[in-house]
């Protein structure tokens, strides 16, 4: 009886154990089941990430939410929860009340030593021109939390205040960063009283009467008064926006220049601008390729680096042509996610990876917490992400701001075009292939720096190519006289390439044989270049197009194409809303009948510039001009 007892007693140990590991090997995918790689899978090994924890809940069902750290490392959350070791483990905490301050992602927060400050998003208005907002403010480490008015000067804001649920007015969004004179400096958006765009899309125009600016305000008495210095980005007709430039986040770079990125609406991209003079003047909104983009919240890490969060609440592949849109289909926590990119040149270029799906609101709070340690928060769910080293930094033989011409802009006055030369490393052979790649920007934004267009650059002088990046003429108000900015910039295209032509000897490559590429308006450019205005003071030079999401809507131009004419490769995202997928098929079906090789690759549920696959993109093009049939 003994003997059948321990034969028992074992049997259950045993069955017991089993079932502890199955419980656990299920905990492990449930936990993987939510986080991302590219692929969908866990992320465990990438270029930016080197392990990431298991996603954790606190269980509340928190939504539209933020933390913050305080000068000892303590991270506050909302419902009275804490982590005193960087987010490995959340705790019940009553002792210090934060509540308010944390229940909402907008809410911007100072610490510095002793003190808190913290500002409510929205703001009242006190007189023309004068607005109020809410302050929490403690002065002696979070013992004791006191409520204030902070004063808004902002001279040109709007007249009223906003009525119901109308999104009108101006917000403080995110960030307050203390300068090294000791100014801070915070982002806001919102209207001024001559902002009337209406927004273009039915489904912001259900949020918003108007679209919206960021703007950079500024205080010199610890945020009792704040004065508007800078207008960072306001919308123009017919920009590639939803929203105007909203939800602004800001980070001090290591140079010391300042970075703005800023959502545009639920289905366009995210945009960037920088500072060079401490917010004074910024530089015109560039896409940052990173599409369908909202609440960006951004850090400059430990080693320069920038580190930069945001979601998709609707993601690609998911827009419906339908009365309730995107939002009648959501039912949370949805099936958007967040995105980690990481930027090592002050956030021209970013790379990014998915991590955390099905993301609920989408908008997240980040911060690091150890060297290569970040920790993310998005509503009820959070997780630490451990960084790869940053890589050493690549030397490329470039040289930077060759002046090419000097033409008359719009205005009447004289403006230097200048370029920027990528040459292979290391590398006396004088007979290099050449590619001429043009940016994008609606003929408004965007320079020979854009992200992705530094990106092709780097990667294909990599491979042994010598890359050009110009810069041509843009307008503030492209739409104004759309025809005479697109003649402006044409011209100093071929400008562009006169140069390339008169220079190979100087930097080594062959002049004769010419690759030329270009994304989104840039796109644009080099289509009329290759098959329609001028197009044989080029053409037999040219060897090979690639042609990035910039196919015009111009059926003409593609019925204009001759047999002659350049082998193109043509990548487009077929859910871009910017630039229609249509047009590029309109190109393929023009180069087919004109017995032109080429190659049309469709990416699925992407949109317009879809630099999440620059690897994939760098795939297609490295193996178009591999091909015999375009040499």
């Amino acid at each position: 009886m003994g003997k059948l007892t321990s034969l028992m007693n074992r049997r259950i140990y045993f069955y017991w154990a089993i079932s502890l590991l199955l419980i656990a090997i299920a905990s492990i995918i449930l936990a993987k089941s939510w986080l991302f790689k590219n692929d969908g899978s866990m992320m465990d090994s990438t270029s930016i990430v080197a392990t990431i924890s298991a996603r954790q809940s606190m269980g509340n069902d928190i939504k539209w939410t933020r933390c913050f750290r305080d000068a000892g490392g303590t991270i506050f959350f909302e419902d009275h929860r804490m982590s005193t070791d960087g987010g490995k483990t959340v705790v019940d905490q009553y002792d210090i009340d934060v509540e308010e301050i944390n229940a909402a992602p907008e809410r911007a927060v100072l610490i510095k030593d002793d003190l808190l400050y913290a500002l409510d998003g929205p703001t009242r208005i006190i007189a023309p021109g004068v607005y109020s907002g809410k302050v929490w403010r403690s002065s002696d480490g979070l013992q004791t939390i006191q409520e204030e008015q902070a004063t808004f000067h902002v001279p040109e804001g709007p007249l009223r205040d906003r009525k119901g649920g109308e999104w009108y007015g101006l917000f403080v969004y995110r960030t307050i960063i203390e300068m090294p004179d000791g100014t801070w400096c915070m982002t806001m958006y919102g209207n001024f009283a001559t902002d009337t765009i209406v927004p273009p899309n039915a489904d912001a125009q259900k949020e918003l009467s108007y679209m919206e600016r960021t703007i950079l305000v500024t205080s010199s008495d610890q945020g009792r008064n704040w004065h508007y210095l800078s207008t960072i980005a306001s919308p123009q007709r017919g920009d590639a926006v939803g929203e105007g430039f909203v939800e602004p986040a800001l980070t001090l770079l290591k140079d010391g220049r300042l970075l703005c990125i800023m959502r545009s609406g639920h289905h366009y991209p995210l945009y960037a601008s920088w500072s060079e003079d401490n917010g004074k003047s910024w530089s015109p909104p560039m896409y940052t390729g990173l599409d369908r983009g909202c609440d960006p919240c951004l850090i400059t890490l430990q080693d320069g680096r920038v580190a930069l969060s945001w979601g998709r609440r609707f993601p690609e592949g998911w827009s419906t042509i339908s009365p309730e849109g995107d939002k009648g289909r959501f039912e949370f926590p949805g099936y958007g996610y967040t995105t980690l990119s990481i930027s090592e040149d002050g956030g021209v270029t970013w790379t990014g990876q998915k991590i955390m799906k099905r993301a609920g609101t989408c908008y997240s709070t980040i911060m690091e917490v150890e060297p290569n340690v970040v920790f993310l928060l998005v509503d009820e769910w959070h997780c630490r992400i451990n960084l790869n080293q940053r890589a050493s930094s690549v030397s490329h033989g470039l040289v930077e701001n060759i002046k090419f011409a000097q033409v008359i802009n719009h205005k009447g006055n004289e403006e230097d075009l200048l370029l920027d030369v990528y040459m292979p490393d290391n590398d006396q052979k004088a007979n290099h292939e050449v590619i001429l790649w043009v940016h994008g920007g609606g003929f408004r934004g965007g320079d020979k720096r854009q992200g992705y267009i530094v990106t092709l650059c780097r990667a294909f002088a990599e491979k042994g190519y010598v890359c050009i990046a110009p810069d041509y003429r843009l307008r503030g108000d492209p739409r104004a006289d759309y025809q005479g900015t697109v003649d402006d910039a044409v011209s100093d295209i071929h400008i562009a390439l006169d140069w390339v032509i008169g220079h190979g000897k100087e930097f080594g490559y062959d002049p004769k044989k010419i690759i030329v590429g270009g994304g989104s308006a840039g796109g644009i450019l080099m289509n009329k270049l290759c098959f329609q205005e001028e197009k044989e003071r080029h053409n037999r030079r040219i060897r090979a197009f690639v042609n990035l999401w910039g196919s015009p809507d111009n059926e003409a131009l593609f019925n204009g194409i001759k047999s002659h004419d350049p082998p193109t490769l043509i990548i487009h995202g077929m859910n871009d809303e910017l630039v229609p997928f249509r047009n590029s098929e309109l190109l393929s079906k023009g180069l087919e009948n004109a017995g032109v090789y080429h190659e049309l690759h469709a990416f699925a549920e992407s949109g317009h510039t879809p630099i999440d696959r620059m690897e994939e993109i760098i795939g297609h093009v490295t193996a178009f001009l591999e091909n015999p049939a375009t040499k």
